[in-house]
C-alpha cells in the first residue's frame, strides 16, 4: 500500500457502481467548492485519514516527531469533529480500514535506550480505541535517543496492508545503518476475528529493505521488497503461509516503487525507473492466479519523469499519475485489461510530486503543491469525468504532508499539516464535489 508512501486512502462504499471510463465526458462539472476549515491540532505531523462507507471520516496525527501522543478525531455523517484523544505514544502513523468500518492504525515507538518498535491500535464501530499491542520484539541499544544518536536503529519504513474483511498485516525493516546492523524484513499478522501473531523474519539480515505490502478481499497478501539490487516478491497465502521469493527486476536501476492490490487480488506495481528509460514511470502487474507480467512502461519515450504514485479503486481499475521535469501532471487508468492513454492533468510548471486518494466506486481525487506554495487538485468521478483544477488550499502557506479521502457521495477529505510560526497545525476540510 503507500508510500510514504502514500496517503492513498480507501473508502468502503456498500456496493461496487459500474466499471471506470477512462475517457472524460464531454460534460462539463462545476469546479469543487474548499469548504470551512477546521483546526484540529496546533501541534502535530504526518496527518493520514479514511472515510468509511457510512460517511464518518477518522483523521490520525503525531503530536511530535520523536515521541509524543498519536492523536485522533472522528466526524461522523451529519455531525461535527469530535474532541482528539489520545490512541498511543510514538510517530509516523498509518492507518486502514476495512469494509465494516474498523480502523487500524499502525505507528513507531521510541523508548530511550531501546531500539524503535512498532504498535497497532484498533478502533470498531460504536466503540472507542482499543489498547495499542505492541508487535515488534525491542532490544536495549546503549545511548539510542532524540539527542544521543543518529538515524533510526530498529524497525522503520513499515507498510500496513487491511482487507475489506479485515484481516490485517504489517511489515517493515528492522536494522541500522550507521550502527552496520544489515536490514531485514519482518512482519506480523492479524486475521480477521483473531489477535496479532508475533513477528516473524521474512529475510536473512542482508540488507532487505523498503517493504510494500497489499491485500486482497480473501486475505491474500503481496510484498515487495529490494534485496541485493533486486526487487523480490512473497505472497501470503491464508491457511498456507508465505511462499518463496520471485525476483521480479535483477538492476538496481528503480528508484521508486508502489504497491497495490485490488479487492479481487489485482496487484499493480508502479516503478519509477532510472538508466535506459530516462526516469520512465512503468507497471509491472499480477492476476490474482497467475504469474507476474514484465515491465511495461506507461510515460511517453524520451520524457524525464521525477515522481509517481498509484491508487487502486474496489471496483478493481487502478490509476497511476507521475509529474515530468517540466512540472507536468498525467495520468492513466487500467480497467478490463487495458491501460487508458495519458491525460494531462495539469500543465508544465514548478509543481510538486503528485499524490492520489481512490474509492471502492471509482471516484479519484489527484492533488499537488503549485509554484505559489497552495495545493491544487482535480477530482474525477466513476464516469470519468475530471473536474476543472482547483485550489484546495492557499497559496503562500508550508504545507509539511498531506493526505486524502474520498466520500461515499463523491466529496473529498483534505487534511494538512500546515507549519505557521512556532506551530504546526493539523487542518481539515470538506471539499463539495458535484
Amino acid at each position: 500500500m503507500t508510500r510514504r508512501r502514500r496517503a492513498l486512502a480507501w473508502v468502503i462504499a456498500p456496493a461496487l457502481v459500474a466499471q471506470l471510463a477512462t475517457a472524460p465526458t464531454a460534460a462539463a462539472r462545476r469546479e469543487p467548492i474548499a469548504g470551512p476549515v477546521t483546526t484540529l491540532s496546533t501541534q502535530g505531523y504526518a496527518p493520514v485519514t479514511v472515510v468509511d462507507g457510512e460517511g464518518t471520516a477518522t483523521v490520525v496525527w503525531a503530536a511530535h516527531y520523536w515521541r509524543g501522543p498519536i492523536r485522533a478525531a472522528r466526524r461522523p455523517a451529519g455531525e461535527g469533529w469530535s474532541t482528539p484523544v489520545t490512541i498511543g505514544r510514538g510517530t509516523n502513523p498509518v492507518i486502514g480500514i476495512d469494509a465494516a468500518g474498523v480502523v487500524t492504525v499502525l505507528f513507531s515507538t521510541n523508548r530511550r535506550g531501546f531500539t524503535t518498535g512498532l504498535s497497532a491500535v484498533r478502533r470498531e464501530p460504536g466503540r472507542p480505541w482499543g489498547r495499542p499491542k505492541h508487535l515488534t520484539n525491542d532490544r536495549p541499544a546503549e545511548r539510542y535517543g532524540p539527542n544521543g544518536d543518529e538515524g533510526i536503529f530498529g524497525a522503520h519504513r513499515a507498510d500496513l496492508a487491511v482487507s475489506p474483511g479485515g484481516d490485517v498485516v504489517a511489515v517493515w525493516q528492522w536494522g541500522s545503518d550507521h550502527r552496520h546492523r544489515p536490514y531485514r524484513i519482518e512482519a506480523a499478522r492479524r486475521p480477521n476475528g483473531g489477535h496479532w501473531s508475533e513477528p516473524r523474519a521474512l529475510t536473512r539480515r542482508d540488507w532487505s529493505s523498503d517493504p510494500e505490502i497489499g491485500i486482497d478481499q480473501t486475505g491474500r497478501a503481496t510484498l515487495v521488497y529490494h534485496q541485493d539490487g533486486s526487487l523480490v516478491s512473497r505472497r501470503l497465502i491464508p491457511g498456507d503461509g508465505w511462499s518463496g521469493r520471485i525476483r521480479l527486476r535483477g538492476d538496481a536501476a528503480v528508484v521508486d516503487s508502489d504497491l497495490v492490490v485490488t479487492p479481487d487480488g489485482d496487484t499493480t506495481l508502479m516503478l519509477h525507473v532510472y538508466g535506459r528509460q530516462d526516469g520512465a514511470l512503468a507497471v509491472m502487474q499480477r492476476p490474482p492466479a497467475g504469474p507476474w507480467t514484465g515491465t511495461r512502461q506507461l510515460s511517453p519515450d524520451g520524457v524525464v519523469n521525477i515522481a509517481g504514485a498509484v491508487a487502486a479503486h474496489g471496483n478493481g481499475s487502478v490509476t497511476v499519475a507521475w509529474i515530468r521535469t517540466t512540472g507536468r501532471v498525467d495520468a492513466v487508468t487500467w480497467t478490463d485489461g487495458t491501460w487508458s492513454p495519458p491525460f494531462q492533468v495539469t500543465g508544465a510548471a514548478q509543481n510538486r510530486a503528485p499524490q492520489l486518494a481512490g474509492s471502492s466506486t471509482g471516484d479519484l481525487v489527484v492533488w499537488w503543491q503549485n509554484e505559489s506554495l497552495g495545493i491544487r487538485a482535480r477530482v474525477r468521478d466513476a464516469a470519468g469525468s475530471w473536474t476543472s483544477r482547483f485550489g484546495m488550499w492557499p497559496d503562500a502557506r508550508y504545507y509539511g504532508s498531506s493526505a486524502a479521502a474520498v466520500y461515499p457521495d463523491g466529496d473529498v477529505l483534505s487534511v494538512v499539516h500546515r507549519a505557521h510560526r512556532r506551530d504546526d497545525d493539523i487542518r481539515v476540510r470538506r471539499v463539495r464535489v458535484d
